[in-house]
């Protein structure tokens, strides 16, 4: 069932996000060699390894909010995302959106 796929989804996104959001508020900085790699800064945060559940969930890496490679190099300062994936279709949330918005339009008032 879609509806059960998106609720166990959102669950364990929900989890991923508490636990990002610990480390951001920990501001935790972590030493890497000259040659480090974004992998690397990723694997030495521990984030996977302390929440199983995250793993295979991350979509994508970004520095600063754009998109990167995971092999690309880390230099100081960087500040480094794990993305989740989508929880649902964005095009799929807005036509469910206006349907249920044309539908309470369509109710004569009071109803």
């Amino acid at each position: 069932d879609l509806t059960q796929e998106i609720a166990d989804r959102q669950s364990a996104i929900t989890a991923l996000d508490a636990a990002l959001t610990g480390l951001i508020n920990d501001e935790e900085t972590r030493a890497l060699a000259a040659e480090g790699v974004l992998q690397d800064a990723i694997d030495a945060s521990g984030i996977l390894a302390e929440h199983p559940e995250a793993v295979g969930l991350p979509a994508g890496v970004a520095v600063w909010g754009r998109r990167a490679d995971p092999a690309d190099p880390v230099r100081e300062g960087d500040r480094i995302e794990i993305q989740r994936p989508l929880v649902a279709d964005p095009k799929d949330s807005r036509r469910a959106r206006a349907d249920r918005k044309r539908r309470l339009a369509a109710q004569p008032p009071g109803a």
